[in-house]
């Protein structure tokens, strides 16, 4: 039995069930998510609720319909984690470079003691990288060659998983069903 989050949202913002959606106020849409538009809307509820895919259709000022898909997590499942492969660290700088100057992702080195100054963030120093802002950030004193393509592929990946829903879940699906594949990503 996995996680369903569904109800949680359905008492926090007292939707109303239409057997193919929810009927939902605007305004407590708006104060759940913190965001005025449909699309920044989607994007929270997905990373509030990671077990469901949201769309939100409005049919008026006053209200909308959130419409709630069940994230497949039957076929998931834990692979043995594989050795780091070696990589070359100047060509993961060259396609950083390129990403950069193409899509305006900017990468920034950080430090331990930088992260930790960083109120806001707690157990930030634990990481090798993370995303921020849209922006890559990479810790030196912990991250690995791999850590920038890591991080970009997290974006990717979000990306996908929000543009294209069904995509993402088949990608993830056809990993968890070859284990060679997810090595051949690594």
């Amino acid at each position: 039995m996995g996680v369903d989050s569904l109800q949680v949202l359905q008492d926090k913002l007292k939707l109303k069930n239409l057997g193919e959606g929810f009927a939902v106020e605007n305004k407590r849409l708006i104060e759940y998510t913190g965001k005025e538009t449909t699309e920044e809307m989607v994007h929270v509820l997905g990373d509030l609720h990671k077990d469901y895919n949201f769309n939100i259709v409005q049919i008026d000022e006053n209200s909308s319909i959130i419409e709630a898909t069940k994230r497949p997590t039957e076929e998931i499942k834990i692979v043995e984690e594989i050795p780091d492969l070696p990589i070359s660290e100047r060509a993961v700088g060259h396609l950083l470079d390129r990403i950069s100057t193409l899509h305006g992702i900017n990468l920034y080195e950080i430090t331990n003691k930088d992260i930790a100054l960083d109120k806001s963030f707690p157990n930030g120093v634990m990481l090798k990288g993370f995303i921020r802002d849209g922006n890559i950030y990479i810790n030196t004193d912990n991250s690995t060659p791999n850590t920038p393509i890591h991080e970009l592929m997290h974006m990717f990946m979000g990306g996908i998983r929000f543009q294209n829903p069904y995509l993402y879940q088949n990608l993830l699906s056809t990993i968890a069903k070859d284990p060679a594949l997810v090595y051949k990503m690594n």
